[in-house]
């Protein structure tokens, strides 16, 4: 049932991304000054330019969840190739209120500093620019309940007759992605 639920909510999610997008073409003509705001001004305090030293080619999440508790746990796959500098220190976003249980770096096991929405995982030996890196990151916790668009949220529902656990929220940045038409 779970493993029904996460593909009925992946292919949902992959539909409202390429229903967002907007070709290369037209962001340059039309939402050019809009893009470089998007990309400097914009940019949550949390992110750290260390971000910026990798590309991401692949998420995996596994996920276990229960429709009783607002309670998480799982791990994320992240394959992504090295760019602009040599990495020496991998860095992804997670709220606080998740716990890091471990993270692998290429297989190998790595120590961890997650602190102000940051999971930064010293490497060791700096992986070069074209180089390749997977990180399995492993957590657990509950995440905020912060209303209707954001958090995750439990209720008792008797329309359905049955407890239910919901997520509805926008992604940072959301507003950015306006069919070009709207944009004048």
């Amino acid at each position: 049932m779970k493993k029904i639920i996460l593909i009925i909510c992946a292919s949902f999610s992959l539909g409202l991304v390429y229903s967002q997008r907007v070709s290369e073409l037209e962001n340059k003509t039309k939402c050019g000054n809009l893009q470089n705001k998007s990309e400097t001004s914009l940019k949550l305090e949390i992110q750290s330019n260390l971000e910026d030293n990798y590309d991401v080619k692949f998420y995996w999440l596994d996920l276990s969840v229960e429709r009783t508790s607002t309670n998480v746990e799982g791990n994320v796959t992240i394959n992504a190739v090295v760019k602009n500098n040599p990495l020496d220190t991998f860095v992804v976003e997670l709220i606080n209120d998740l716990t890091v249980d471990s993270v692998k770096i290429n297989n190998l096991n790595k120590t961890v500093i997650h602190s102000n929405g940051l999971v930064k995982i010293p490497i060791g030996a700096p992986i070069t620019i074209g180089g390749n890196i997977s990180a399995k990151i492993f957590y657990h916790g509950s995440p905020p309940s912060g209303g209707f668009f954001s958090g995750i949220s439990h209720a008792n529902s008797p329309s359905w007759g049955n407890e239910v656990v919901w997520t509805l929220s926008e992604p940072f940045n959301g507003f950015l992605l306006l069919p070009v038409t709207q944009i004048k």
